[in-house]
Protein backbone atom coordinates (compact mmCIF):
# COMPACT_ATOMS: atom_id res chain seq x y z
CA UNK A 1 0.00 0.00 0.00
CA UNK A 2 1.24 3.31 -0.75
CA UNK A 3 -0.33 7.09 0.32
CA UNK A 4 0.91 10.14 -1.59
CA UNK A 5 0.11 13.51 -0.05
CA UNK A 6 2.38 16.67 0.73
CA UNK A 7 -0.16 18.00 3.00
CA UNK A 8 0.52 18.25 7.08
CA UNK A 9 -2.43 18.24 9.82
CA UNK A 10 -3.30 21.24 11.19
CA UNK A 11 -6.58 22.68 12.93
CA UNK A 12 -8.11 23.22 9.47
CA UNK A 13 -8.66 20.01 8.52
CA UNK A 14 -8.60 18.04 12.08
CA UNK A 15 -12.16 17.45 11.95
CA UNK A 16 -12.67 15.60 8.84
CA UNK A 17 -9.29 13.51 8.80
CA UNK A 18 -9.79 9.84 10.62
CA UNK A 19 -7.20 8.76 12.95
CA UNK A 20 -5.51 12.51 13.06
CA UNK A 21 -5.14 13.94 16.72
CA UNK A 22 -4.66 17.37 18.14
CA UNK A 23 -1.31 16.80 19.20
CA UNK A 24 -0.69 15.61 15.02
CA UNK A 25 -2.01 19.36 14.64
CA UNK A 26 -0.17 21.04 16.73
CA UNK A 27 3.44 19.22 15.63
CA UNK A 28 2.02 19.80 12.03
CA UNK A 29 2.82 16.26 11.09
CA UNK A 30 2.44 14.89 7.69
CA UNK A 31 -0.97 12.99 7.19
CA UNK A 32 0.74 10.18 5.75
CA UNK A 33 2.46 9.66 8.75
CA UNK A 34 -0.28 9.74 11.06
CA UNK A 35 -2.75 7.45 8.60
CA UNK A 36 0.49 5.08 8.11
CA UNK A 37 1.04 4.92 12.07
CA UNK A 38 -2.78 4.06 12.28
CA UNK A 39 -2.94 1.53 9.71
CA UNK A 40 0.63 0.03 11.02
CA UNK A 41 -1.37 -0.01 14.42
CA UNK A 42 -4.17 -1.86 13.36
CA UNK A 43 -2.15 -4.71 12.73
CA UNK A 44 -3.07 -5.56 9.60
CA UNK A 45 -0.54 -7.98 7.39
CA UNK A 46 0.61 -5.28 4.87
CA UNK A 47 3.07 -2.56 4.69
CA UNK A 48 2.92 0.78 3.70
CA UNK A 49 4.75 3.22 1.99
CA UNK A 50 4.44 6.86 2.87
CA UNK A 51 5.29 9.44 -0.25
CA UNK A 52 5.42 12.90 0.98
CA UNK A 53 4.62 14.21 -2.91
CA UNK A 54 1.60 15.08 -5.21
CA UNK A 55 1.39 12.49 -7.45
CA UNK A 56 2.79 14.57 -10.18
CA UNK A 57 5.68 14.65 -8.86
CA UNK A 58 8.69 12.81 -10.26
CA UNK A 59 9.39 11.31 -6.94
CA UNK A 60 5.81 9.51 -6.77
CA UNK A 61 6.47 8.07 -10.20
CA UNK A 62 7.52 4.65 -9.55
CA UNK A 63 5.12 3.58 -6.77
CA UNK A 64 2.35 4.72 -8.65
CA UNK A 65 3.17 2.63 -12.03
CA UNK A 66 3.43 0.00 -9.39
CA UNK A 67 0.15 0.01 -8.11
CA UNK A 68 -2.94 -2.58 -9.08
CA UNK A 69 -5.28 0.14 -8.54
CA UNK A 70 -5.53 4.12 -7.14
CA UNK A 71 -8.03 5.59 -5.19
CA UNK A 72 -7.74 9.14 -6.04
CA UNK A 73 -8.99 11.94 -3.43
CA UNK A 74 -7.15 14.89 -5.05
CA UNK A 75 -9.49 18.03 -4.71
CA UNK A 76 -6.89 19.24 -7.64
CA UNK A 77 -7.09 19.06 -11.75
CA UNK A 78 -3.51 18.63 -11.93
CA UNK A 79 -3.77 15.64 -9.69
CA UNK A 80 -6.37 14.20 -11.10
CA UNK A 81 -4.88 14.27 -14.76
CA UNK A 82 -1.95 12.75 -13.92
CA UNK A 83 -4.30 9.55 -12.13
CA UNK A 84 -6.43 10.38 -15.69
CA UNK A 85 -3.50 9.88 -18.34
CA UNK A 86 -2.06 6.95 -15.45
CA UNK A 87 -5.23 4.98 -15.97
CA UNK A 88 -4.72 4.67 -19.69
CA UNK A 89 -1.25 4.45 -20.31
CA UNK A 90 -0.46 1.91 -17.73
CA UNK A 91 -3.95 -0.27 -17.20
CA UNK A 92 -3.97 1.27 -14.02
CA UNK A 93 -8.06 1.36 -12.52
CA UNK A 94 -8.26 4.57 -11.01
CA UNK A 95 -11.45 5.07 -8.32
CA UNK A 96 -11.58 8.86 -8.28
CA UNK A 97 -13.73 10.59 -5.74
CA UNK A 98 -15.48 13.66 -5.24
CA UNK A 99 -17.81 16.20 -3.16
CA UNK A 100 -19.26 19.22 -4.51
CA UNK A 101 -20.93 21.37 -1.80
CA UNK A 102 -22.77 24.64 -3.64
CA UNK A 103 -25.37 26.24 -1.12
CA UNK A 104 -27.85 28.65 -3.02
CA UNK A 105 -27.95 32.07 -1.50
CA UNK A 106 -31.48 31.88 -0.68
CA UNK A 107 -31.43 28.55 1.31
CA UNK A 108 -31.02 25.26 -0.49
CA UNK A 109 -28.44 23.68 -2.54
CA UNK A 110 -27.19 24.01 -6.25
CA UNK A 111 -25.30 21.02 -5.83
CA UNK A 112 -24.53 18.54 -2.77
CA UNK A 113 -23.61 15.31 -4.57
CA UNK A 114 -20.65 12.74 -4.14
CA UNK A 115 -19.17 11.13 -6.98
CA UNK A 116 -17.00 8.06 -7.89
CA UNK A 117 -15.98 7.57 -11.05
CA UNK A 118 -13.81 4.58 -12.45
CA UNK A 119 -10.93 5.31 -14.70
CA UNK A 120 -9.88 2.80 -17.43
CA UNK A 121 -9.73 2.36 -21.12
CA UNK A 122 -12.53 2.18 -22.67
CA UNK A 123 -14.84 4.11 -20.61
CA UNK A 124 -14.79 8.58 -20.93
CA UNK A 125 -11.93 10.17 -19.39
CA UNK A 126 -11.83 13.11 -16.81
CA UNK A 127 -11.47 15.26 -19.05
CA UNK A 128 -14.31 14.56 -21.68
CA UNK A 129 -16.41 14.18 -18.83
CA UNK A 130 -15.20 18.06 -17.40
CA UNK A 131 -13.69 16.65 -14.45
CA UNK A 132 -10.74 18.21 -15.42
CA UNK A 133 -10.17 22.05 -16.59
CA UNK A 134 -6.76 23.13 -18.52
CA UNK A 135 -7.30 27.02 -17.33
CA UNK A 136 -7.60 25.55 -13.48
CA UNK A 137 -4.31 23.07 -14.12
CA UNK A 138 -2.36 26.02 -15.69
CA UNK A 139 -3.42 28.12 -12.25
CA UNK A 140 -3.05 24.98 -9.96
CA UNK A 141 0.56 24.84 -11.81
CA UNK A 142 1.62 28.49 -11.57
CA UNK A 143 0.79 28.67 -8.00
CA UNK A 144 2.97 25.62 -6.92
CA UNK A 145 5.77 26.50 -9.15
CA UNK A 146 5.85 30.34 -9.84
CA UNK A 147 3.64 31.98 -6.99
CA UNK A 148 4.61 35.57 -8.00
CA UNK A 149 2.84 34.43 -11.41
CA UNK A 150 0.35 33.44 -10.15
CA UNK A 151 -0.80 36.03 -7.84
CA UNK A 152 -0.81 38.33 -10.47
CA UNK A 153 -2.93 36.65 -12.38
CA UNK A 154 -5.27 36.61 -9.13
CA UNK A 155 -5.26 40.37 -8.82
CA UNK A 156 -5.98 40.75 -12.57
CA UNK A 157 -9.21 38.47 -12.08
CA UNK A 158 -7.98 35.48 -14.61
CA UNK A 159 -7.80 33.09 -11.71
CA UNK A 160 -11.45 31.40 -10.92
CA UNK A 161 -12.55 30.62 -7.40
CA UNK A 162 -9.10 31.53 -6.00
CA UNK A 163 -10.34 31.66 -2.66
CA UNK A 164 -9.05 28.85 -0.09
CA UNK A 165 -11.62 25.43 -0.24
CA UNK A 166 -13.88 25.40 2.95
CA UNK A 167 -13.90 22.47 5.09
CA UNK A 168 -16.72 19.27 3.86
CA UNK A 169 -18.11 17.65 6.89
CA UNK A 170 -16.45 14.29 7.53
CA UNK A 171 -19.51 12.21 7.10
CA UNK A 172 -20.03 13.04 3.37
CA UNK A 173 -16.54 12.70 2.96
CA UNK A 174 -16.70 9.20 4.49
CA UNK A 175 -20.11 8.07 2.27
CA UNK A 176 -18.16 8.83 -0.59
CA UNK A 177 -14.73 6.70 0.75
CA UNK A 178 -17.44 3.95 1.02
CA UNK A 179 -18.60 3.97 -2.21
CA UNK A 180 -15.14 3.94 -3.78
CA UNK A 181 -14.46 1.04 -1.81
CA UNK A 182 -18.04 -0.59 -3.05
CA UNK A 183 -17.55 -0.39 -6.26
CA UNK A 184 -14.38 -1.74 -6.00
CA UNK A 185 -15.01 -4.33 -4.10
CA UNK A 186 -17.78 -5.05 -7.06
CA UNK A 187 -15.38 -5.59 -9.60
CA UNK A 188 -13.77 -8.08 -7.29
CA UNK A 189 -16.25 -9.87 -6.03
CA UNK A 190 -19.89 -8.81 -8.10
CA UNK A 191 -21.89 -8.61 -5.07
CA UNK A 192 -24.30 -6.50 -6.65
CA UNK A 193 -24.46 -8.81 -10.13
CA UNK A 194 -23.39 -8.84 -12.93
CA UNK A 195 -24.41 -5.19 -14.21
CA UNK A 196 -23.92 -4.13 -10.97
CA UNK A 197 -21.12 -1.81 -12.06
CA UNK A 198 -20.48 1.51 -12.93
CA UNK A 199 -17.96 4.37 -14.30
CA UNK A 200 -19.34 7.12 -12.43
CA UNK A 201 -21.77 7.21 -9.47
CA UNK A 202 -23.70 10.14 -8.14
CA UNK A 203 -24.95 10.42 -5.03
CA UNK A 204 -27.02 13.45 -3.85
CA UNK A 205 -27.14 13.93 -0.55
CA UNK A 206 -29.62 16.83 -0.27
CA UNK A 207 -32.60 14.83 -1.48
CA UNK A 208 -35.06 13.18 0.96
CA UNK A 209 -34.95 9.43 -0.24
CA UNK A 210 -31.24 9.34 -1.39
CA UNK A 211 -30.87 7.34 -5.03
CA UNK A 212 -27.26 7.18 -6.99
CA UNK A 213 -27.40 8.65 -10.62
CA UNK A 214 -25.41 6.87 -13.43
CA UNK A 215 -23.92 9.30 -15.34
CA UNK A 216 -22.93 7.31 -19.09
CA UNK A 217 -20.49 10.13 -19.87
CA UNK A 218 -19.45 10.40 -23.39
CA UNK A 219 -15.56 10.76 -25.19
CA UNK A 220 -15.19 13.56 -27.30
CA UNK A 221 -14.79 13.41 -31.07
CA UNK A 222 -10.88 12.62 -31.56
CA UNK A 223 -9.94 12.73 -27.71
CA UNK A 224 -6.17 10.95 -27.77
CA UNK A 225 -7.04 9.57 -24.79
CA UNK A 226 -10.63 8.03 -24.35
CA UNK A 227 -11.67 8.33 -28.40
CA UNK A 228 -8.84 7.62 -30.18
CA UNK A 229 -7.62 5.31 -28.06
CA UNK A 230 -3.42 5.89 -29.08
CA UNK A 231 -2.33 5.93 -25.63
CA UNK A 232 -3.91 2.52 -24.13
CA UNK A 233 -1.06 0.80 -22.70
CA UNK A 234 1.71 2.82 -23.98
CA UNK A 235 3.69 2.71 -20.75
CA UNK A 236 6.50 4.86 -20.09
CA UNK A 237 7.74 7.80 -22.52
CA UNK A 238 9.47 11.14 -22.26
CA UNK A 239 7.80 13.33 -21.61
CA UNK A 240 6.07 11.20 -18.78
CA UNK A 241 2.62 10.41 -19.66
CA UNK A 242 2.91 12.84 -22.87
CA UNK A 243 1.82 15.47 -20.54
CA UNK A 244 2.35 18.02 -23.08
CA UNK A 245 -0.21 16.70 -25.34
Amino acid sequence: MALFDTDFIDETNLNRLHYSTRTDANLRRLKVDALGEAIAGIGLPISVARIPHHVEDIEARDALKSCDVVFGCTDDHLGRNVLNRLAHFYFVPIIDLGLLIDPRSGGGYDAFDGRVTVVQPGSPCQVCRGLIKSDIMLDEGLRRKDPAVYEQRRRAGYVADAADPSPVVVTFTTEVATMAVNELFQRLNVFRGDNGAASERVRRFDEVKEADLLPSGKSRPGCKLCDRRRYDGRGDMDPFLDTTS
